[in-house]
């Protein structure tokens, strides 16, 4: 749950980089958000007659946009890459070379945005295998 706070605290920064924890468990909470607010919505269309438009879904999918993009452009920045690699989702079949970045380990060493893994918090784990790596 911490990664996803903080992803939510640095929803506003779109310099810097964010580790595979903080970004997949931010993708972890919001699907499971929207899962439980989705059957709310469904519940309140039921009983209540609301709209079948889901107001509570909408709302949520709109507060955790922004967020949402932010942590994936810094997810971007860690395996140094640019936020504009986005873009690729156009291209039929991008979306696997974005998925691809996205469970792939940090780059290991300075880039323009920001230090090696190994100084931010939640990346000894990349460090080290990455030390291995470099080693052998």
């Amino acid at each position: 749950m911490k990664w996803y706070i903080l992803a939510l605290k640095n929803s506003v920064l779109i310099k810097g980089r964010a580790s595979r924890k903080e970004y997949w468990y931010f993708i972890l909470f919001t699907f499971l958000i929207m899962v439980v607010v989705a059957n709310l919505d469904d519940l309140l269309y039921q009983f209540a007659g609301a709209p079948k438009m889901g107001i509570l879904s909408t709302a949520v999918f709109l507060v955790s946009l922004v967020p949402g993009f932010t942590v994936t452009v810094r997810r971007l920045h860690h395996v140094n890459k640019s936020g504009t690699w986005m873009l690729i989702y156009l291209i039929p079949f991008g979306g696997l070379y974005l998925l691809f970045l996205f469970i792939s380990p940090s780059f290991y060493g300075n880039t323009r945005w920001g230090n090696k893994p190994a100084s931010i918090e939640g990346d000894e784990e990349d460090a080290e295998v990455l030390d291995e790596f470099m080693l052998k």
